[in-house]
C-alpha cells in the first residue's frame, strides 16, 4: 500500500522518493514517510492503485510489474521475528514469556520484547523450561544448575536439588501444575517427580514399560482428574487409586497395525479435552499421524489426518477457543477444526499459512498457549503469532468465480475462431453448442481471491452427468469425454484462501448436438422407412396368403373336377350298359315282330314299350345330371308318407342282401311321417347310402 502525505503535484508524486512502503510498517509504530525506497529514484515506477474486495492492494509500475500487498494479514499479529520459539508461557499482567532454542528466555508485554526476562536472577542461565503456578511462583529448570523456585514478587530464588536427580539436558521435557497445585517434573527414561507444594514433599515414580524407556513429550490432566503422559513411543493413562504420592495404575496405548481403532502414530505431542464432551473424549496430537480422538469409555481411537482436511499429519500443539473450535499448529501452518456434531462427517477445517500473515508455515513443538483474555498464541521458526480466533473466523471475503478458459479436443477456443463456439469471451458467454465430433471438453475456472490463490479450493458439477459435486481441491480444471447428446449445465463453486466456500456459482449451459443419424429428422426418416417396410411386408403376407388360398382352392377344385370326371365316366359307363340292355331287347323284339308279326306282336310290343320307358328314364337321368351341373335342377314335391316310401325302397334290397348273407332292416321311431318330398329324386339317391358290393 503506497501513501502520499506530501500533497505534491501528480507529475512529482509518481516518483518513488515520495512514497512509503507498508512492508516496513510494524503495528504500534508511526510510519516514517520520509524514508526513501531502496530503488533507483530516477525511475518512475508507481501509478494509482486500487484495493479489491479481498483487501489486496494492487499498484501498477513502470518497469517493475504489478505490485500486490495483502492489507488483511495483520489479523495474525507476529512478534519477535527472527526467533525460533519453542515454549510460550502466559503470565499475569498481560505478560507472555517465551523460550527459544538458544536458551534465551524473554518476556513480551505491550508488544515489546525484553532482552532478558529474568534479569533479576542472572545466576540462572541456560533455562530449559519453566511454568508459573497459581501463586505466581516460577518453577524453573536450568540445564546448568537444576531446578529452582523463583518468587518474583520478593525476588527470592530457591533451589530444589532433590527434584529428579536423573534430569535430562537439552530435551526440554514438560512440566505440569495439576488441579491440586502439585507440580509434575518429567525426567529421563520415564521418570517423573511429583512435588507437593504445600508440604514441599517430593515423590517419584516411573512409567517405563517392559520394552522401552520412554522420552516424555507431554503431561496433561483431564477434566475427570486422570493424568495422561505422551511419549515418543506411545501414551499412558495414570490413575492414583490410593491418592497422590502412591504408585499409579498405568494403562498404555500404542499403535497396533492389527487394530484399526488403535493410536495411529506413537509419537504424541500434546493432549486436549474435547470442548463439547470432555468427560468422554480426549484429543491426542501426534507428530506423524495427525489428530487422534480417544473415546475414554472404550479405548477406541478415531483418526483425523491430511486426508480429512488437516494441512499436515505433523501436529505440534492443539488449543480450544471460547467457542469450542480446535486450533492446532503444524509444519504447514495453522488449522482450525469446527464441528457441528461428534462424528467426523460434521468436522470442517480452515487452514492458514504464511500467505495469511503467519510468521511462517513451520511451527514448533510445545510452542502454544491460550492467553487469559482468550487470545491464542503459537510459536514457530520466525516468531510468535497471537490472534483473536473470533476475528480470524469472522465472515470473510466471498470471491466471484469465473470459467476462464475452454478447450475442445485439447485445443483452446477463442471468440470467432474456426470452431465458432464463442462469439464473446468465455467469461461473457452463458451457453455453448458442441457437435458430436467435439467430444473432449475441458473447462478451466478460477476464484478471484488473490490472497493465496494456491489455497483456493473448487468443486464442480455437470448437471446431467455428475450426481453430486466433484471436489477438486486446488485443481482448476474439469474434463469430460464423449458426452452423450443433450442439454447440460456446468456449475462451479470456489472458496477463498481460508477454505470458506463462496456463495457465488458460475454456470455454463452446454448443448451437445447428436450425429446426423440421431437427429429428429433422421428418426422421422427411420419411422417412415419402417412404416413402408411394414406395409410392404403386410401386403406381401396378404398376397402370399391369397395365393396360397387360391392355390389350395384350385388344387381342391382340380381334385373335385377329377373326382367328378371319374364319377361322370363311371356314370356314363353304367348308363351305356343300361342303354345297351333295353336297346338290345328292343332291337331283338323288333326283328322278331318284323319276322313273325302274328306270333310276337303283342308280347314284343309290350317289351319294346317297357324297354323304351327304361331308355326314357335313363335319358331323364342324364338330363337331371346336366341340370345338376348347371344348377337348374328343381324338385317336384308331393305330399306322402315318407316312412312307407323309405320302407318300400329298403325292402327292394332285401333279396340282394339275402343273396350276400347280410341282414338288412329298416327301423323307424315313428310309424308314419307325412311330408312333402320328391319321391323320384329320393328313389335315385337313397340307394347310394346303402352300397352293396
Amino acid at each position: 500500500m503506497l501513501l502520499n502525505p506530501t500533497g505534491d503535484l501528480w507529475d512529482n508524486i509518481h516518483r518513488e522518493p515520495h512514497f512509503y512502503t507498508v512492508a516496513r510498517w510494524e503495528p504500534g509504530k508511526m510510519p516514517d514517510f520520509n524514508a526513501t525506497l531502496q530503488v533507483d529514484t530516477a525511475k518512475r515506477i508507481c501509478y494509482p492503485f486500487l484495493i479489491d474486495q479481498s483487501g489486496i492492494l494492487w499498484s501498477g509500475s513502470v518497469g517493475y510489474g504489478l505490485r500486490k500487498y495483502n492489507s488483511v494479514n495483520n489479523r495474525f499479529a507476529t512478534h519477535i521475528r527472527g526467533k525460533s520459539v519453542r515454549l510460550i508461557i502466559p503470565a499475569p499482567d498481560h505478560e507472555i514469556f517465551w523460550l527459544d532454542y538458544s536458551y534465551q528466555c524473554r518476556n513480551l508485554k505491550d508488544s515489546q520484547a525484553a532482552v532478558n526476562a529474568f534479569r533479576e536472577i542472572p545466576s540462572v542461565t541456560q533455562i530449559d523450561n519453566f511454568i508459573i503456578d497459581k501463586n505466581r511462583d516460577y518453577w524453573i529448570k536450568s540445564d546448568n544448575s537444576g531446578y529452582y523456585k523463583y518468587s518474583r514478587a520478593v525476588n527470592l530464588l530457591k533451589p530444589y536439588p532433590a527434584i529428579n536427580p536423573e534430569q535430562t539436558f537439552g530435551f526440554k521435557q514438560p512440566f505440569l501444575e495439576d488441579s491440586k497445585g502439585d507440580i509434575w517434573f518429567s525426567g529421563q527414561d520415564g521418570n517423573i517427580s511429583l512435588l507437593n507444594v504445600a508440604t514441599d514433599k517430593i515423590s517419584r515414580f516411573n512409567i517405563n514399560n517392559i520394552t522401552a524407556k520412554p522420552l516424555i513429550t507431554s503431561i496433561y490432566e483431564d477434566k475427570q482428574g486422570s493424568f495422561w503422559v505422551g511419549t515418543e513411543t506411545g501414551m499412558a493413562r495414570l490413575v492414583f487409586p490410593n491418592g497422590m504420592g502412591s504408585a499409579p495404575v498405568i494403562q498404555w496405548f500404542y499403535n497396533d497395525n492389527s487394530t484399526r481403532n488403535s493410536l495411529n502414530y506413537n509419537h504424541v505431542s500434546c493432549f486436549l479435552d474435547d470442548p463439547a464432551e470432555p468427560e468422554k473424549y480426549l484429543w491426542v496430537s501426534t507428530k506423524g499421524g495427525g489428530l487422534n480422538r480417544l473415546d475414554k469409555t472404550n479405548g477406541i481411537f478415531i483418526h483425523i489426518t491430511a486426508k480429512n482436511g488437516l494441512p499436515d499429519d505433523v501436529v505440534y500443539g492443539v488449543l480450544a477457543d471460547e467457542d469450542g473450535n480446535i486450533w492446532g499448529s503444524t509444519n504447514k501452518g495453522i488449522f482450525c477444526m469446527t464441528s457441528s456434531g461428534s462424528q467426523p462427517a460434521s468436522w470442517t477445517f480452515r487452514n492458514f499459512t504464511k500467505a495469511d500473515g503467519l510468521q511462517d508455515d513451520e511451527f514448533n513443538t510445545g510452542a502454544f498457549a491460550k492467553l487469559p483474555d482468550g487470545l491464542l498464541a503459537f510459536g514457530g521458526v520466525n516468531g510468535i503469532n497471537i490472534f483473536n480466533p473470533k476475528a480470524i473466523l469472522a465472515a470473510s471475503f466471498s470471491p466471484n468465480v469465473f470459467i476462464t478458459s475452454i478447450l475442445v479436443n485439447n485445443q483452446p477456443v477463442a471468440p470467432g475462431d474456426a470452431t465458432a463456439l464463442l462469439k464473446n469471451t468465455i467469461e461473457q458467454s452463458d451457453h455453448i453448442t458442441l457437435t458430436y465430433l467435439q467430444d473432449i471438453l475441458t473447462l478451466e475456472f478460477s476464484a478471484l481471491d488473490f490472497t493465496a490463490p494456491e489455497r483456493n479450493k473448487y468443486r464442480y458439477q455437470l448437471v446431467g452427468i455428475d450426481k453430486d459435486w466433484v471436489e477438486s481441491d486446488s485443481r482448476r480444471t474439469a474434463t469430460y469425454l464423449h458426452l452423450p447428446s443433450g442439454e447440460y449445465t456446468f456449475k462451479v463453486q470456489g472458496s477463498n484462501s481460508q477454505g470458506i466456500w463462496s456463495d457465488k456459482t458460475a454456470e455454463l449451459k452446454i448443448t451437445v448436438l447428436p450425429p446426423w443419424w440421431k437427429t429428429w429428422w433422421a428418426y422421422l426418416a427411420y419411422i417412415l422407412a419402417i412404416g413402408i417396410a411394414i406395409r410392404f411386408y403386410l401386403k406381401f403376407k396378404v398376397n402370399k396368403a391369397k395365393l396360397k388360398a387360391q392355390l389350395e382352392y384350385e388344387q381342391e377344385e382340380a381334385k373335385r373336377i377329377k373326382e367328378l370326371d371319374s364319377i361322370k365316366t363311371q356314370l356314363y359307363t353304367n348308363i351305356t350298359h343300361e342303354f345297351r340292355t333295353p336297346l338290345t331287347v328292343i332291337l331283338g323284339m323288333a326283328r322278331q315282330v318284323t319276322a313273325n308279326p302274328s306270333d310276337h306282336f303283342d308280347k314284343g310290343m309290350d317289351m319294346i314299350v317297357r324297354n323304351g320307358e327304361n331308355l326314357l328314364n335313363l335319358v331323364n337321368e342324364l338330363l337331371d345330371l346336366s341340370k345338376l351341373e348347371s344348377g337348374k335342377m328343381t324338385l317336384q314335391f308331393t305330399n306322402g308318407d315318407l316312412i312307407s316310401f323309405l320302407r318300400y325302397i329298403v325292402e327292394s334290397f332285401q333279396s340282394l342282401a339275402a343273396s350276400q348273407n347280410k341282414q338288412f332292416h329298416f327301423l323307424s321311431d315313428v310309424d308314419e311321417l307325412t311330408v312333402a318330398f320328391d319321391g323320384r329324386k329320393c328313389g335315385r339317391s337313397l340307394p347310394t347310402f346303402f352300397p352293396m358290393p
